[in-house]
């Protein structure tokens, strides 16, 4: 990376007494990376070389990056990696919007507020391509537990198991419903107040996390189980051959779209979904607008749940932000699902239920939208919008959230100035006319 910052060598106009000279000084100049070339091909390694004679010149913009940006490109993982005259001629291929997406998602390191901004900066095309459908410009972000997934029952079971382990009195329903979209650092301490040692903490919240996935797989497990045992004339295909009930397993999508039977009542009792929030998310994916969820789950029981509450179509795999994405705060996940969605952060609002979510929102320039059940009106007023439930949600209400976003305005139509009219007096007609 060192090499990047210093200035760059002269640069001969001829491309062999270059070659010369970036292989006598390369040591110094040229990245880590570039010194794997293969000793044996001389004329491979020069015509690299001249290549890279001319990336050279352009690397002054490089600077400019992100540290993960440039060791993203910079850095090769193995030794006896080559690069090859392709990678060499498209050298500013990771300046692209795609890349440095990537580069942001997979450094595992905080990204700010204005790393954001200026990577989600619009592009000239993207006015073009959101001009038939204005709604598309926005993002909208889902929390999980307790906003589209009621998950008390499922939850106070867990807590249960996790206080008679460890010798604690088992919380009461209304405490474990109020804690849902927090996760389990925070109930111990601020919620139940079990813990205050970061030792104690840390192990009740392996605990609640190794209770939550078992109990989770028995339920999964079970729920297969059951549907497997249905009536002979229902084990039946469509060419009415009989299958085999050992070799055939039921997948969650076929338990979500299940209507009837012991299987359906029993993820629902666990994993109801919130009354309105599937016609809202219908609402919105008919309209184009991208969204985004986020769970205190880790990533392989946030997929189940979606695929057994029919939520998977309304967020797709790279929407999904859970415990495994490791992001340190609230600021830093409705980041990155802002990333995920490529929208700025001021175009997106966050749905949620907990009274202190919005402080996180309006620190990276995002509308709040709280929805009333898990707490009262009053306790919601640092939201921008307050609503009783989504049956009250509209497409309208998007818009006027956001009626006071200015957008990138044409400089061009600026400087023009409106045609000036000469006023007209109208002929009056009296009345003997």
């Amino acid at each position: 990376l060192q090499s990047l910052v210093d200035p760059p060598p002269t640069i001969d106009s001829k491309p062999e007494n270059t070659v010369a000279m970036l292989s006598n000084e390369r040591s110094a100049y040229l990245p880590r990376w570039v010194k794997t070339v293969d000793e044996n091909n001389l004329k491979q390694q020069q015509q690299q070389l001249i290549q890279r004679t001319s990336f050279m010149k352009k690397r002054n913009t490089i600077a400019f990056l992100p540290q993960y940006a440039i060791a993203s490109v910079v850095t090769k993982p193995n030794s006896d990696d080559t690069i090859t005259p392709e990678e060499l001629e498209e050298g500013q291929a990771f300046l692209s919007f795609q890349e440095k997406k990537k580069a942001m998602l997979k450094s595992g390191i905080d990204f700010t507020l204005e790393e954001v901004n200026t990577l989600l900066t619009q592009d000239p095309t993207f006015q073009y391509r959101v001009q038939n459908e204005p709604d598309t410009k926005f993002g909208a972000i889902f929390s999980l537990e307790g906003l589209l997934v009621d998950m008390a029952e499922f939850q106070m079971e867990v807590w249960n198991t996790v206080a008679l382990e460890n010798d604690y009195t088992p919380p009461l329903m209304d405490y474990v419903r109020e804690s849902q979209p927090f996760n389990a650092r925070k109930v111990i301490e601020d919620i139940f107040r079990w813990e205050y040692g970061v030792v104690e903490i840390r192990n009740l919240t392996l605990c609640y996390h190794a209770a939550a996935k078992e109990l989770f797989g028995s339920i999964v497990e079970s729920t297969a189980a059951t549907s497997q045992q249905r009536p002979h004339d229902e084990r039946t295909t469509a060419s009415g051959t009989e299958t085999d009930s050992d070799t055939t397993l039921t997948s969650l999508p076929d338990i979500a779209n299940n209507t009837s039977g012991p299987e359906k009542s029993l993820h629902e009792k666990y994993f109801p979904l919130v009354e309105g929030a599937r016609k809202w998310l219908d609402t919105l994916k008919n309209i184009n607008m991208p969204c985004s969820v986020i769970s205190h789950l880790d990533r392989s029981t946030l997929d189940s749940l979606l695929t057994i509450t029919g939520l998977s179509d309304y967020f797709a795999d790279d929407m999904r932000i859970s415990a495994t994405d490791e992001y340190d705060d609230e600021r830093q996940k409705y980041l990155g699902a802002a990333l995920r969605m490529e929208r700025r952060p001021d175009h997106c609002m966050v749905f949620d239920v907990s009274p202190s979510f919005s402080l996180a929102v309006h620190e990276m320039e995002m509308r709040a939208i709280a929805m009333m059940g898990l707490y009262h009106k009053y306790e919601l007023t640092t939201a921008d919008v307050t609503m009783p439930g989504f049956d009250e949600m509209t497409v309208m209400n998007i818009r006027q959230l956001f009626s006071d976003v200015t957008y990138e305005v044409d400089e061009e139509r600026v400087r023009k100035k409106p045609r000036s009219y000469r006023p007209v007096m109208a002929k009056q007609e009296s009345h003997w006319d």
